[in-house]
């Protein structure tokens, strides 16, 4: 096995949780725009990513899908919070309603 500057070169490392991996996603890569994994990096983990820095470029299979996982959980939250605000209000407008056509 090569060494840890190789596969950092060869782009190996996970550029989350810096784990070496012979199955990655390269983040400027078509799969990646497909999930937009540097979209993702940035909103869910403040994590830049461009093409002319040093660091790798690549993300495991592993975080990929937990990273997706993530955003698919926080976008369920965000759909449950409108449906209760939606509620709320037309709940709160209902005794308004009522009171007008007393």
């Amino acid at each position: 096995m090569g060494s840890l500057d190789q596969a950092c070169l060869t782009g190996f490392i996970c550029r989350i949780c810096c784990d070496l991996n012979k199955i990655v996603i390269h983040a400027f890569s078509d799969e990646a725009d497909k999930i937009k994994l540097v979209h993702l990096m940035y909103d869910f983990l403040g994590v830049d990513v461009y093409l002319n820095d040093n660091l790798p470029k690549t993300v495991c299979l592993a975080c990929a899908m937990k990273l997706r996982t993530h955003y698919e959980w926080v976008q369920m939250i965000r759909k449950v919070k409108k449906n209760i605000d939606r509620r709320r209000n037309s709940d709160s407008e209902e005794p308004n309603q009522k009171s007008e056509h007393s």
